[in-house]
């Protein structure tokens, strides 16, 4: 039977999250809300957060004035006082549940009434559908790198690994093996599982909260004194809010694109490193990028006319004798340099491209090669307009 139809066959559990009361309140307490927004053509507007609804975006200036547009002219909002309190690790404290709209909800898994539900701090009880369900996990669960593209994967907790097609997730996972014999996995003995379902990510406005969630929401409104409030939720303030993006179709991160590392002619070296990516939850699906130079690195971008902006710094144990050149390349033409070192540790870089190539290069000082370490943190591509 082809395996369109035996999902088909499937018992069906509730497509749409539950509306039900969610598992712990957040207090609602005044706050202050400094935040930085990056609108699509490539401007910077940061201050304190006043309002925020589906018709407008108020903040607060450094002179006291205030500046009202539209989400629809900004790419993403980044929480400033929360990244600088709360610094993004990409590491989870409990269980991930991912779905094939892009979303992700920590939490833990549950059986009610018989059926497969996920509960989370927030949201309350998920019941997703199994042909939504990308990956859940004790501890975030496998990758695809870590399956097969055409099976499903099942890690036991004594470790044992088992493929095959899922038929079914109630109180017991439901899989036919390879082999064709059936296994009947009860959900307890389950440490991670991982489905084949293809990702469709959906559009709309995203949150990226600090416990490692990323969210869909369709009616808000957020300001200081009452936090983020959506219909049938409590009300989030700005601490549990790393970043907003307004339509996420336009935001690719950098991590995501293949990239060439090579080395420096002045700068002979045995093996160039590869760009370490650290893969987590991170905000804006963005995970923070290590290269260590001399070196230069190319990507190729998925179209010509991108904006590009990141968060460049040294790291901190790297700061004491980090030295360096940093330039950024447009196809061959350079079009800015930076010198990066103990006194000038970090910077906030914006820059429109006009080719389907960005290079970035890290090139040795008078003070040598010793600690040239850079981070790029949320390093994120902006479509062109639709």
């Amino acid at each position: 039977m082809p395996d369109s139809i035996r999902r088909a066959s499937r018992i069906i559990l509730t497509v749409a999250a539950s509306l039900s009361p969610c598992i712990c309140v957040v207090p609602a307490i005044s706050q202050s809300t400094d935040v930085r927004a990056i609108t699509f053509d490539l401007g910077t507007i940061t201050g304190t957060l006043e309002l925020l609804d589906e018709q407008r975006i108020s903040i607060r200036l450094e002179d006291g004035s205030t500046r009202s547009v539209s989400p629809d002219e900004i790419a993403f909002i980044e929480f400033t006082e929360t990244l600088d309190k709360s610094e993004p690790d990409g590491e989870l404290s409990n269980g991930l549940l991912q779905l094939v709209d892009g979303t992700r909800y920590t939490g833990w898994s549950d059986v009610v009434d018989g059926r497969f539900v996920w509960l989370n701090w927030w949201f309350g009880t998920i019941r997703p559908d199994i042909d939504d369900i990308v990956s859940f996990g004790r501890e975030g669960g496998p990758t695809r790198d870590e399956q097969d593209e055409t099976e499903d994967l099942v890690l036991l907790v004594n470790g044992d690994r088992m493929t095959g097609l899922v038929l079914d997730i109630t109180d017991k996972v439901e899989m036919e093996r390879a082999d064709s014999s059936l296994a009947s996995i009860p959900i307890d003995r389950i440490e991670c599982l991982s489905l084949v379902n293809p990702i469709n990510r959906e559009s709309g406005v995203r949150a990226w909260l600090t416990r490692g969630d990323e969210v869909i929401i369709d009616s808000y409104r957020l300001d200081a004194g009452t936090g983020l409030r959506i219909p049938g939720r409590e009300p989030l303030m700005p601490n549990y809010l790393y970043a907003l993006a307004f339509d996420f179709d336009r935001i690719t991160p950098l991590a995501d694109q293949p990239s060439r590392s090579m080395g420096l002619i002045d700068s002979d070296r045995y093996q160039v490193p590869e760009p370490l990516v650290k893969r987590g939850a991170w905000p804006l699906d963005a995970p923070p990028i290590d290269l260590k130079g001399p070196m230069r690195v190319e990507w190729e971008l998925p179209q010509g006319g991108m904006g590009f902006t990141t968060s460049a710094s040294i790291p901190p144990r790297s700061r004491r004798h980090g030295d360096f050149e940093l330039s950024f390349f447009d196809g061959d033409e350079k079009i800015k340099s930076i010198r990066m070192n103990e006194s000038s540790p970090s910077v906030d870089v914006t820059l429109s491209l006009e080719t389907r190539r960005l290079s970035i290069e890290i090139s040795e000082t008078t003070m040598g090669p010793i600690q040239n370490h850079l981070r790029l943190d949320r390093a994120l591509l902006i479509h062109p307009e639709k």
